[in-house]
């Protein structure tokens, strides 16, 4: 059976979910957004909107939230989903997983070993 602070504590990861999927949708906008505006931009201007990538409109915007959820005093409630080290570690592994295991194969031997340290790499200082 499942007490009052158990719904409380999912309720509040499913919100705080929701609330990070929100901000990162909104940081997607905004960077196709803004390489859009640099695309039609031309000199210092465009390559600045250009250069406004997905991981600062996200760093951005998540100051802003944060402040935001202090002021309205949420940001206890939403905390338990908010395991920004967790999301940190998902995220690296994630990249590591992008190297093509084709270009590994490609390269040979000596790429086989390298990409099975640099995964194993990542993993061991992620953990």
């Amino acid at each position: 059976m499942e007490t009052k602070k158990d719904v409380k504590y999912w309720l509040g990861v499913l919100a705080g979910l929701l609330v990070i999927l929100v901000l990162a949708w909104l940081s997607w906008q905004g960077s196709t957004w803004a390489v859009a505006q640099g695309k039609a931009a031309k000199g210092f201007w465009g390559d600045l909107a250009k250069s406004l990538e997905y991981p600062l409109w996200a760093a951005a915007l998540g100051l802003i939230a944060n402040a935001v959820l202090s002021a309205l005093q949420v940001k206890r409630f939403l905390e338990p989903a908010f395991r920004t080290e967790l999301f940190i570690k998902v995220g690296l592994v994630l990249l590591g997983t992008t190297v093509s295991i084709a270009l590994v194969v490609r390269a040979g031997g000596g790429g086989l070993i390298q990409g099975v340290i640099m995964v194993t790499a990542v993993f061991l200082f992620t953990w």
